[in-house]
């Protein structure tokens, strides 16, 4: 990984009550809670180029997201061990969107009747992203804030691994699973078809969305769906700008697989139904 210079993130939120970077002392350890998760990160007192992280998960899906220096690691602890050439103080906990696309579905089945389209919202439960550096430029461990289960989308030989999300894409914001460890994607379907279309199901592919900090929520930039028929590729075209829906303070995670171009996928009759 290349080493990551203050231009790098020219919009990147560092600071925030829960999200951002911390700096331990030798010993110190730190606590976040979010979704079903539990972390400690410590930095190892007398070996103060080594940093470890215990996860576990806790019995129901929390809400809120909470951080703190003042709960301890459990009495023994399943550490991950971390050991570096040179020593550093620095922790960041930032969001990234799950590593597999995960599956959208409507509350019930959609037509959309052709030259028509229909804007959702999808709430993502975000994964924790833990880095050690200045920048936080070297990333060591992933963890999901909620464990969802793996669905098949596609067809038996030519489909793909996703995550099944437990909530539906709804039409309006205020109708989504709220959290604070969740990304809210808008998600626009255009049917640009001869014929109509049967909303049923969708495979997203967010690992190329980059994560907002909002006002209230956390934001997915905004992905457009250009279906042009069940013979035909259809357009997946990824939005370079945050959400407009609310006033966003900038970029706090970057996406998995960054994209400069639209993607084009065939065989979309393979994600669409069910």
């Amino acid at each position: 990984m290349k080493s990551a210079s203050a231009t790098d993130y020219p919009s990147r939120v560092e600071t925030h009550e829960f999200w951002g970077k911390q700096t331990l002392s030798p010993g110190q350890s730190i606590h976040w809670e979010s979704g079903t998760a539990r972390i400690w990160a410590e930095r190892a007192s007398g070996a103060t180029h080594e940093w470890r992280i215990h996860s576990e998960r806790g019995p129901v899906e929390t809400h809120a997201a909470r951080r703190s220096g003042e709960t301890p690691p459990p009495e023994k602890p399943s550490w991950k061990r971390w050991a570096f050439r040179e020593e550093d103080s620095a922790v960041w906990c930032l969001p990234v969107m799950p590593d597999k696309p995960v599956v959208v579905r409507p509350d019930v089945p959609l037509t959309i009747p052709r030259g028509n389209e229909v804007t959702f919202f999808v709430s993502i439960p975000v994964w924790l992203r833990f880095s050690i550096g200045r920048l936080g430029e070297l990333a060591i461990h992933d963890e999901p804030t909620v464990v969802l289960s793996k669905t098949w989308a596609g067809e038996p030989t030519a489909g793909e691994l996703c995550y099944a999300l437990r909530t539906s894409g709804s039409r309006i914001l205020g109708g989504i699973k709220k959290g604070a460890h969740r990304a809210v994607c808008p998600l626009v379907i255009r049917n640009r078809a001869e014929e109509e279309l049967v909303f049923q199901k969708l495979c997203l592919r967010t690992i190329h969305s980059n994560i907002h900090l909002g006002a209230t929520r956390l934001w997915c930039e905004q992905i457009e769906v250009n279906y042009l028929g069940k013979a035909h590729f259809s357009e997946f075209v990824f939005s370079q700008k945050p959400p407009a829906f609310e006033p966003v303070r900038g970029v706090l995670g970057e996406a998995r697989e960054p994209v400069h171009r639209n993607l084009l996928r065939k065989s979309i009759e393979s994600f669409w139904t069910s």
